[in-house]
């Protein structure tokens, strides 16, 4: 398919196109894509969009694929957006990753996470996360964990926590744990 063609599609066209189609559309089409349509793309079609394609999509793209739609990336595609793409997504986006997703992570997209991404996460999210990351985790990052989402933390993961890092915690987060995970 002509990427003119497809940059000619409204979000309306973009969604009833078939995950066939879309699993075939090359590079050139999917940059050709606005941020309207990538946000009319459903969670099927983009988990078929080729691994390849996905890490050349733009910060303004990845940002614009909705929280529904997140949940069709592969683990393969997770790993392959850079780390600029993965800061773009919205906090909305980003909470609803699944906890597969949030496990799959590497130290370096881990370390990218800006405050508002980490403050997005759910207490679920935050037990899928790898004692390693935990570790990998600033103090600015430690500090911006909510403290509804503080009590995903497992007892594993305060125990790989510095110094720095406890100390990094806020009253109301200190507050918010529980005897379990101390």
């Amino acid at each position: 398919m002509a990427s003119s063609i497809i940059s000619s599609f409204s979000p309306a066209q973009i969604r009833q196109l078939s995950t066939s189609t879309m699993s075939t559309l090359k590079t050139a089409d999917i940059a050709a894509m606005s941020t309207a349509q990538m946000a009319a793309v459903s969670s099927s079609q983009l988990a078929v969009i080729p691994t390849v394609d996905i890490s050349t999509l733009s910060s303004d793209q990845m940002g614009a694929i909705s929280a529904s739609a997140i949940l069709g990336l592969t683990l393969d595609q997770l790993r392959a957006i850079s780390t600029a793409q993965e800061t773009s997504i919205s906090t909305k986006t980003f909470a609803a990753l699944s906890t597969a997703a949030i496990a799959a992570l590497t130290t370096d997209k881990v370390a990218a996470l800006n405050s508002a991404l980490i403050a997005s996460l759910t207490s679920t999210q935050i037990s899928a996360f790898p004692t390693a990351n935990i570790a990998n985790l600033t103090t600015g990052q430690i500090a911006s964990i909510s403290t509804k989402s503080l009590t995903g933390l497992t007892p594993a993961q305060i125990g790989v926590l510095s110094t720095a890092q406890v100390a990094a915690f806020s009253t109301a987060q200190v507050a918010a744990l529980t005897s379990t995970q101390l």
